[in-house]
């Protein structure tokens, strides 16, 4: 990853915020908020920040307040971030011992994922119970904030609770396309997958638009294109297209295959004209 943000900036002073928080044209701000603004930013009245409400609104508020309570500001403009990818990205992670974890959170949230599936399966070290799942599902929540303020992400991702491996399969397989990584798979590889994933980007619009009436293969029945018109387009580029391998064919030096077919076919017209002419001087 680079310094850069990936998407539309929204200005190194965004922060996400409980929307209960945001009435009247005014945000109050206390807790961790307050604290950044106030002790790490030292911000002070009259500056201006951003408010994130989750949802991919945006609002750019101007600070009237900032003590020891809490921090007021007065919203001064609203607009809807286009910064969010078009695709929903759904991470089903199996879960990671130690910090790991959050380097996935951290690094998903960075790239666009929109939806974080911590996954339980049978080869899993780490096998929290339901209170130290409380403790890591919040956080969690945390690092995946700080990331999306960080990258500039205007609708913060959502982690969800565990699940076995089994239910996260049949899950993401109702979702739409899926791809597992798996350490077996000696076939299909990284650009085998992108290739799945670009071909279904590119041609599901058309199959959803149009449906399978245009998605059959048959023999066409209607009028055919004579082939001068053909020719017209296409004549100039065949007509460079084919001198041009006649002149490589038979450049000094060229062995490959094309140039030994061009100069065989080459030979046999040469000969079969021979001939032809012979026959006819008699």
């Amino acid at each position: 990853m680079t310094g850069e943000r990936w998407c539309a900036d929204l200005g190194e002073r965004s922060f996400f915020v409980n929307p209960t928080s945001i009435h009247e044209g005014r945000a109050d701000l206390v807790g961790p908020v307050a604290h950044q603004i106030r002790n790490v930013l030292r911000l002070r009245p009259g500056d201006e920040v951003e408010l994130l409400d989750g949802s991919g609104l945006v609002l750019v508020a101007r600070l009237s307040k900032v003590s020891k309570e809490g921090v007021v500001a007065e919203i001064v403009e609203s607009r809807w971030s286009d910064s969010e990818p078009e695709v929903e990205l759904v991470l089903y992670q199996a879960l990671l011992k130690g910090q790991k974890m959050e380097l996935v959170l951290q690094k998903g949230t960075e790239i666009g994922v929109s939806r974080f599936v911590p996954v339980l399966s049978d080869r899993c070290i780490s096998r929290p119970d339901a209170r130290d799942m409380a403790r890591r599902l919040e956080r969690w929540g945390s690092v995946v904030r700080e990331a999306a303020e960080q990258s500039g992400r205007a609708v913060l991702p959502v982690v969800a609770g565990l699940v076995r491996l089994e239910d996260g399969c049949r899950e993401a397989a109702s979702r739409g396309p899926l791809l597992m990584a798996w350490e077996g798979e000696h076939q299909l590889g990284v650009r085998g997958a992108l290739t799945v994933v670009a071909s279904y980007l590119l041609l599901g619009p058309f199959h959803g638009r149009f449906g399978s009436a245009y998605s059959q293969i048959e023999l066409w029945r209607g009028p055919r294109t004579p082939l001068k018109d053909y020719l017209v387009i296409h004549g100039v580029f065949l007509f460079i297209l084919a001198f041009y391998l006649i002149a490589l064919a038979f450049r000094p030096g060229v062995r490959n295959g094309l140039a030994r077919t061009v100069r065989f076919f080459g030979r046999h017209w040469k000969r079969r004209w021979r001939a032809w002419a012979a026959r006819s001087s008699r």
